[in-house]
């Protein structure tokens, strides 16, 4: 009799421990993406790709207003111009640089468990 006992214990505690860690996005998401030439569709190797977390605004109530925070990330893609970054699910801003200089950005919301694709075409500065 105890042994079923402590094992529905241990049943329940395990399951609020799950359902706990999926609730709070324990779960990664995964944002990948491929960085080409605008002008000639190339792959472009080394470009910088750092995502931003976003937090609320405070004291704005009419509509949903983000602001970006610190770096959450930071990846260089590879000689195809590709890159992944695993995330916990929420709102990010990515920016892309070449040389230091930000060329695009886009704002991503990452899903618990899934693959966001976000690709960008860019015309890099100019020296």
């Amino acid at each position: 009799m105890e042994h079923k006992v402590s094992i529905r214990v241990a049943g329940v505690v395990l399951s609020i421990l799950v359902l706990g860690l999926v609730s709070c996005g324990g779960e990664p998401g995964r944002l990948t993406g491929t960085v080409t030439g605008a002008e000639d569709g190339q792959p472009v190797a080394g470009a910088e790709i750092l995502v931003f977390a976003l937090e609320k605004v405070k004291g704005v109530t009419s509509v949903d207003a983000y602001q970006k925070t610190n770096t959450v990330h930071r990846e260089v893609t590879d000689a195809q111009g590709t890159f992944s970054v695993s995330l916990p699910p929420a709102r990010y801003v990515v920016e892309v640089r070449i040389q230091g200089v930000r060329v695009t950005s886009r704002l991503v919301e990452v899903q618990a468990g899934q693959t966001l694709t976000a690709d960008f075409q860019i015309v890099p500065p100019s020296p």
